[in-house]
């Protein structure tokens, strides 16, 4: 199975950037949503697409209010692409 990962981060914050460092070293991010899927048994024809962004309250609620109609921060959104 292909997995297409994209991973950003719009944290302008040194607390981070070693967290952030260690999800990039030897894919470990990558293979750890692959190792997931296996547990899972997801299977897929297509390559699968995930999008991670990092970001911080003020900029999520912004993504709430575009796209979902609410005006508050959360704590994880998710979209399907069907």
């Amino acid at each position: 199975m292909e997995l297409v990962l994209d991973f950003s981060c719009e944290l302008d914050n040194e607390k981070y950037n070693e967290f952030i460092d260690k999800l990039y070293e030897d894919s470990y991010l990558e293979n750890y949503i692959k190792k997931v899927l296996e547990i899972e048994e997801v299977e897929a024809e297509r390559p699968l697409y995930l999008s991670v962004l990092l970001t911080d309250n003020k900029n999520i609620q912004v993504i709430n209010r575009e796209y979902r109609d609410k005006d508050a921060p959360t704590d994880v959104i998710s979209f399907c692409i069907s």
